[in-house]
């Protein structure tokens, strides 16, 4: 039942900074648990935990859901899988249970696991005790506080810097109304330096009646779908910063470069040092073939003519405000006679006050931000507004479908070490966005950027580097296997990022705590992108993605663009906000969290005005480093 959803989050910081999983566990009632439907009249419900946990993917936040429960009241609820991972429905939620008798039960369950997270949903069950004890509403608060307190002490008797977040009840009646006034005193008085106790605010924005527009819950008591997402944001919204703290380095304008070495990605096979723009040419290909067997795999060729299929679904000349006209597509694969005909979702937008292809950027992403979008919402990662009124094309390819065609290729019982991960997946659909970009009359196909956030920025930066028809690369906060060297072994490490399992091909396990055997590093990629444009971007509070090492990556990569009288973005990492736009190359460390915000955006056009508008479409790299392309390469 709803009740005083005391959500108790405890979280021991630290294994997370570490790289090391965050156990949480989930205890609570049956707005905890979720149950599988039984019809019209039983529909099934989710709980907080699953959208919860798709903000935990969104952010790699590396999450181990503990407890004794593997399963809903009556069976589990559909959870789709989310970005080719299954939900874990591990939790310690038990139907009807009061929060005396948790409190009974709890020390015994905690045998068999420790909690760095706890979020604890109890209360309303225990009116039942309210009526057979005869006790007065006031008298029924004082006991379930106590209760709850008493549940802190356990958890903190395991875990003593646990956060705890307890939660406004959501129900409207008396004596829960009651406890509501009680819970900002409360919370005051249960936190410590060591265990802070925040308090959730849910009855704002809550809805209770199931007749009224809008409600929140399948019942007067159980959530629905919009009640689960109200849970969910608010835990987020005080999970996230905790959870996305900044490492020791972030913005702190030097880092030392002590205890590795880089190597040096213009030395030939022979070890002969690279000095002219020919000699690079002639080895570009065997660095990048480096980088596909030892870190994302090899994907397989652009398809056939015939194995392409380009669907507008849905076309509005008048969109935003008539500023821009929307265009949604999908793009089918066919492999061996087996179609996957929307497997690649594309949204754009062009200016209509611009006759003629327009330059365009492309976003890749999926999860919370598509969803937004898609239904029609407006995000700060996603400035379509701002990017139609600088004269830009903007798209949308949400990577939630690149699974099944990977399925469609990979016929092999067991994957080889450099069958392509999950990570190169996602870039070979981003170049059929191009593909689809060279049939639009309204896109300037030889002058696309492509642009990616985190794990999306590290795709990005793989899509250059494999399809040299993009003409500037976009990497915000892309951390390690993106643009961050990973020999530095700083924020997430090499084994941190292999824990998502299927990011990378096989090969990249052997570097696991074991950097040193490393003969490249990231600038090896960042490299084979020359001559064509290249933006790395960091945040200040970001330890976890290395902001300097994405800098120094780009700095080891600059000796590839000097080659076409590229370069010039220095050697000392430039101060927070303070844009370093060079030719052909460009940084800047935003002060800030793990983002993409619309001052990035802004930064990314400033660059794209130098590179994207200079000369035209068929401009030589010397004129427009963001048209050149890579002599005697394609498209994959």
């Amino acid at each position: 039942m709803r009740c005083l959803a005391l959500v108790l989050l405890l979280c021991a910081v630290a294994p997370c900074l570490a790289g090391e999983p965050v156990r949480l566990v989930c205890i609570g009632d049956s707005i905890s648990q979720g149950r599988a439907g039984r019809g019209p009249q039983t529909p099934a419900t989710y709980s907080y935990r699953y959208p919860l946990w798709k903000y935990f993917v969104d952010h790699d936040v590396n999450v181990q859901f503990v407890g004794s429960m593997r399963s809903g009241f009556n069976g589990s609820p559909d959870y789709a899988p989310y970005e080719g991972k299954t939900f874990p429905n591990i939790h310690e939620c038990h139907w009807g249970w009061t929060a005396g008798l948790l409190l009974e039960k709890l020390p015994q369950f905690m045998k068999g696991y420790t909690a760095d997270i706890a979020i604890i949903q109890l209360g309303s069950n225990s009116t039942q005790e309210l009526k057979e004890k005869k006790q007065t509403d006031e008298q029924f608060v004082e006991q379930t506080l106590r209760e709850f307190t008493e549940i802190i002490r356990l958890l903190r008797e395991k875990n003593p810097n646990v956060i705890v977040i307890v939660c406004e009840i959501t129900q409207p009646w008396v004596p829960f109304s009651i406890t509501n006034s009680r819970l900002p005193d409360y919370v005051k008085s249960q936190s410590t330096e060591k265990s802070p106790v925040h308090l959730a605010y849910l009855v704002k924005d809550w809805i209770n009646d199931p007749q009224v527009a809008g409600h929140c819950g399948v019942d007067w008591v159980h959530p629905n779908e919009k009640g689960d997402k109200i849970m969910a944001d608010e835990f987020w919204r005080i999970l996230k910063p905790i959870l996305l703290k900044p490492g020791p380095d972030a913005g702190s304008g030097a880092a030392p470069d002590a205890g590795y070495a880089i190597p040096d990605v213009l030395l030939d096979k022979d070890g002969r040092k690279i000095t002219t723009r020919e000699e690079w040419e002639k080895n570009r290909a065997r660095v990048l073939d480096i980088m596909l067997t030892e870190v994302y795999g090899k994907a397989p060729p652009k398809p056939a003519p015939g194995d392409i299929s380009f669907h507008v679904a849905e076309k509005d000349e008048k969109a935003l405000d008539g500023a821009a006209t929307f265009k949604r597509v999908n793009i089918g694969i066919r492999k061996d006679g087996v179609t996957a005909n929307r497997a690649i979702p594309l949204l754009l937008f062009t200016p209509n006050n611009i006759k003629g292809p327009v330059p365009t950027y492309l976003l890749i992403t999926g999860g919370s931000l598509w969803r937004n979008v898609n239904q029609g919402g407006k995000d700060e990662s996603w400035p379509a507004e701002d990017t139609i009124k600088r004269g830009y094309g903007i798209a949308l390819y949400c990577v939630d479908g690149a699974e099944l065609i990977q399925g469609l290729f990979d016929q092999d019982a067991q994957p080889r070490a450099d069958s392509w991960g999950t990570i190169a997946g996602w870039g070979w659909c981003a170049s059929r966005c191009l593909d689809y970009f060279e049939t639009d009359p309204d896109v300037d196909a030889a002058r696309v950027a492509v642009l990616g956030h985190s794990r999306y920025g590290k795709t990005a930066l793989y899509a250059a580097a494999t399809d040299t028809r993009f003409a500037l690369t976009i990497s915000n906060c892309s951390g390690c296997g993106g643009a961050a060297l990973s020999k530095r072994c700083k924020g997430e490490t090499v084994i941190k990022v292999n824990r998502f399992e299927g990011w990378f091909c096989p090969n990249f396990k052997k570097y696991n705590d074991n950097e040193e055997a490393m003969d490249f590093d990231q600038h090896f990629l960042i490299a084979t992108i020359a001559p064509r444009a290249v933006y790395v971007a960091s945040a200040t509070k970001d330890g976890w993605s290395d902001p300097y090492g994405e800098f120094r990556s780009l700095v080891e990569a600059e000796g590839v663009f000097k080659l076409y009288g590229l370069g010039g973005i220095g050697t000392e990492w430039p101060k927070p906000d303070e844009p370093r736009h060079a030719r052909g190359m460009a940084y800047h460390v935003r002060t800030g969290d793990h983002d993409l915000t619309l001052w990035d955006w802004q930064r990314y056009m400033d660059f794209g005005d130098k590179v994207l508008r200079a000369g035209s479409a068929k401009a030589t790299g010397q004129e427009n480093p963001g048209a050149a392309r890579n002599p005697g390469d394609r498209a994959p």
